[in-house]
């Protein structure tokens, strides 16, 4: 099971025999943060928010380990929604915009009434270079796991005069990275899709 970057190292200590710990799990975090931003795959709900009646506009707090990539989705929920803990009602994105550093602001007031845990939003994030790999939620790192450890091998197969350089090697798992690369768009189109279809079932689009 990986739930810290130095859980890789068992797999990854025989092909980088005289290169040290550290190094490797650098390596790590940087492809995963690579991969998190170049794919917006990393998708976080945020805690629940409390509508308000009439009201267009309401601050987002950014978990501050990470850098913003941009809205994946926002939902607004009744209180029998709420209260039952279902999804909601996926809003258009063309009825809402990002305003920096943190504000998401409506076209039209998305209710009529206040509603306690009503608005929830999901933000594709990257995590920032210098924090502890504790703020990951490993389920992610997990899920595409092979890849960054293929982008972790090709940095290091690649850094210039040191013992375990090796070019041949560096081609080979840039190669794979980028294979997961493109599967993991793939994964976020299907979802950006899902959502369209989750639009004009309630009738949001045409």
């Amino acid at each position: 099971m990986i739930d810290e970057y130095s859980d890789f190292l068992p797999s990854m200590k025989p092909l980088l025999a005289s290169c040290p710990d550290n190094f490797i799990e650098q390596a790590l975090w940087l492809s995963g943060r690579d991969f998190a931003k170049e794919t917006e795959s990393y998708i976080q709900e945020l805690t629940a928010i409390d509508s308000v009646a009439d009201q267009l506009e309401y601050t987002i707090t950014v978990p501050t380990q990470f850098d913003f990539l941009r809205v994946f989705e926002v939902r607004t929920r009744t209180e029998d929604e709420v209260t039952d803990g279902t999804d909601g009602t996926v809003v258009d994105p063309s009825k809402y915009d990002w305003v920096l550093p943190n504000t998401l602001k409506f076209f039209t007031a998305p209710f009529s009434e206040a509603i306690t845990g009503g608005l929830v939003v999901e933000l594709c994030l990257a995590p920032q270079e210098d924090e502890d790999d504790s703020v990951l939620d490993f389920s992610w790192v997990r899920r595409y796991s092979e890849y960054i450890k293929a982008g972790a091998l090709y940095n290091l197969f690649a850094q210039p005069k040191r013992d375990w350089t090796s070019g041949t090697e560096a081609t080979r798992f840039f190669a794979e990275y980028r294979k997961g690369i493109a599967y993991a768009k793939r994964e976020v189109y299907n979802k950006y899709t899902t959502r369209q279809l989750k639009m004009v079932g309630n009738g949001f689009m045409v």
